[in-house]
């Protein structure tokens, strides 16, 4: 059974542009009898992409895995020109990626070790050549013996420095739930400088667990998402909640200083709703921060996007939801980026709530004004309507915007210049 990768959308309309962009371009990309769910996307310095992520092999009870990280590297008009498949055991996840200066590639993530039947899920740093060849993987050792720990976003943090953050301590409820959000433990935030060495393990400068509720609203960060590094220290985006056995995670942001202490911790429900996912976050194109991820709002039982702007001290600018029109679908959204005249582009999927497999869901991508008002929404299909999640969106070629999306038909594309 042949399967398709990972899925580019390009449309070359200008993320100026005020009204939704045409499609210019798809590509797709086979990896034998597997699939791969995209996690991320990052634009590399030749104008190609670095694509990030995990999959199930349908021959994957004969290889001893059930989910194996999936990275690939692509030229600016979408041609592979690697792919590099990680894991031999268990459920491995691919979560972020970076380009370091020298060229080659970090990619964070989860990965197994031990044996078929029993294996540990822990933190994983895995280096890559320039032509995807893993040049050094490195693990931590779990936080606590039964707990799952795991790497969500990364970050270049100066010269030779980069700064992660995940979870530890996770209670795993069912077997492939790091593929999205893992309860029970407490975010963590760790700094690391690597060296020339590809064979040398980072060093710890430090590592904070965020295992104390904050102080006045009393919520828990369970677990980082992205981070972003700032003139003040860094900032990571965050599920949070007021208590395990309430369990309605909503937005959380967590500002430190370059030494790894807090310097705020903020809760960010929705006014009109009681849950948000905090799958998407970018520093703002002025000051302050932007997240987004999905939302359920208390008139409306099917999730919805959302989009939130917050201060360099943590007050709300703006907090906007959006869905598809037909009743009963659901909304949730995976990346953000900035557009050139301070506004936001939003990448999102959008399918049936119930019954998900009775058709295909499709891509949404939202466009708003830096005060968060809706200038288009479009829902984008494919070739065959196949086409699926967006999970990220660049748009660092300042023209064009890119779409790294994840179908549900087990197709993945890129979509670049949405113009």
């Amino acid at each position: 059974m042949l399967r398709t990768l990972l899925v580019c959308l390009v449309c070359t309309v200008k993320c100026l542009a005020l009204s939704p962009p045409g499609i210019s371009w798809v590509r797709g990309y086979t990896d034998g009898t597997c699939e791969s769910h995209n996690h991320a996307g990052v634009q590399t310095d030749d104008g190609g992409f670095l694509l990030v992520g995990d999959g199930e092999c349908y021959d994957s009870p004969e290889k001893g895995f059930t989910r194996q990280i999936t990275v690939a590297k692509v030229d600016p008009t979408g041609n592979m020109q690697w792919l590099t498949n990680v894991g031999t055991v268990g459920f491995n996840y691919g979560k972020n990626g970076v380009e370091l200066p020298d060229g080659t590639f970090l990619v964070v993530g989860a990965i197994s070790e031990g044996t078929k039947e029993n294996f540990v899920e822990k933190r994983v740093i895995i280096r890559f050549s320039k032509a995807g060849t893993v040049l050094h993987t490195q693990t931590f050792e779990n936080v606590e013996n039964g707990g799952v720990d795991g790497l969500m976003g990364v970050a270049i943090a100066g010269p030779k420095l980069v700064v992660v953050t995940g979870y530890v301590k996770g209670v795993q409820t069912y077997t492939d739930q790091p593929m999205f959000l893992i309860q029970g433990g407490y975010a963590v935030l760790t700094k690391l400088l690597y060296s020339d060495d590809y064979t040398e393990d980072f060093k710890v400068i430090f590592e904070h667990i965020f295992d104390k509720p904050q102080d006045t609203t009393r919520f828990t960060a369970y677990q980082g998402m992205r981070v972003v590094v700032d003139e003040n220290g860094y900032t990571f985006s965050a599920a949070s909640y007021t208590t395990p056995e309430d369990g309605n995670t909503n937005f959380g942001l967590v500002r430190t200083d370059v030494d790894g202490n807090v310097r705020s911790m903020t809760y960010l429900p929705p006014s009109d709703g009681y849950q948000s996912h905090p799958y998407a976050f970018t520093a703002a194109s002025d000051t302050g921060y932007v997240i987004a991820g999905l939302t359920l709002r208390y008139v409306d039982d099917s999730p919805q996007g959302r989009i939130l702007k917050v201060s360099s001290t943590g007050e709300v600018e703006f907090d906007t939801s959006f869905r598809q029109e037909r009743k009963g679908y659901s909304t949730e959204c995976y990346g953000v980026s900035i557009c050139p005249d301070g506004g936001y582009i939003v990448a999102c999927g959008t399918g049936p709530e119930t019954n998900q497999g009775s058709e295909p869901w499709q891509n949404l991508v939202q466009r708003v004004d830096r005060r968060g008002i809706s200038l288009w929404k479009k829902v984008y299909t494919g070739e065959n309507s196949r086409n699926g999640t967006g999970e990220y969106v660049l748009t660092e070629l300042d023209t064009d915007l890119v779409v790294v999306n994840y179908p549900v038909d087990n197709v993945v594309s890129l979509y670049p210049s949405l113009k």
